[in-house]
């Protein structure tokens, strides 16, 4: 760094001029440093360190936040899309398949007769399921506990209605069997 008084060059960090003694101010300090290789390496090493978002994702309360939304997101993904429904979950000798406009559940079986497992949140009591015809008149009603896997036939014109029995409500779903040839 140059002095403005006798001309003298002096190192960086110079406080004072070597052969005058004028001090130097803290912006011609600055102003010198901001003309050195350092001080371009140093511009380089920040604009990488933005590009890297280091100063973003290094900070506590952004981790928090990111952590909350994802947790946020999930939860609704959940309540949402059903997962805390009254539901049929996939076997391994059939297929399920789920029509959201309708509500309805479309089981395909090779079989004839299909052991289908149940998701029933909450405590529900008991399951009612009832085998209705097209004009929606019962054929046959059974009564199962929860926990319990149902056999529901394939059977042509003819659809289940599953109805998880609790203390204050009841959730009913709609399955229709198909023979997967």
């Amino acid at each position: 760094m140059r002095c403005r008084n006798c001309g003298r060059e002096n190192l960086l960090r110079a406080n004072y001029c070597a052969e005058c003694g004028a001090p130097f101010a803290q912006e011609q300090r600055d102003a010198a440093y901001s003309r050195t290789v350092y001080a371009k390496l140093d511009w380089l090493d920040d604009a990488w360190q933005t590009l890297k978002l280091d100063k973003i994702t290094g900070n506590l309360f952004f981790r928090i936040a990111v952590l909350a939304l994802i947790v946020l997101v999930g939860w609704s993904n959940i309540r949402d899309h059903g997962a805390t429904d009254f539901s049929v979950l996939d076997g391994e000798d059939y297929e399920v398949q789920y029509n959201a406009a309708a509500q309805e559940f479309y089981i395909l079986s090779q079989e004839d007769t299909v052991t289908v497992s149940l998701y029933v949140p909450g405590k529900a009591e008991d399951l009612q399921v009832d085998c209705l015809n097209v004009a929606g008149e019962v054929l046959e009603s059974v009564q199962y506990e929860v926990g319990v896997d149902i056999a529901l036939e394939n059977r042509r014109r003819a659809h289940y209605r599953i109805t998880a029995l609790y203390e204050d409500e009841s959730r009913t779903i709609t399955v229709y069997t198909y023979r997967n040839e």
